[in-house]
């Protein structure tokens, strides 16, 4: 199933800077596959065989948070 991924704030005015390299390389470790991301805009969609999207999305609120030391909201 492919599913977005839309974290607010991120690279906005200079905060919460997070490369989207490194967002692609965070889903792809959370194993998620054919992930893309749009600009520097924290968008990304990708592949996954989870069906679960409440506890997909607080893996990757987490998983970013650790990344960056910022709380996002997925």
């Amino acid at each position: 199933m492919s599913l977005p991924a839309r974290l607010r704030g991120v690279n906005v005015g200079g905060h919460g800077r997070l490369p989207m390299a490194e967002l692609r390389a965070l889903l792809e470790r959370l194993g998620h596959q054919d992930v893309a991301t749009y600009l520097q805009s924290g968008q990304a969609i990708f592949t996954t065989e989870e069906d679960d999207e409440d506890a997909l999305a607080g893996r990757i609120r987490a998983s970013a948070h650790r990344t960056t030391r910022t709380s996002w909201r997925a």
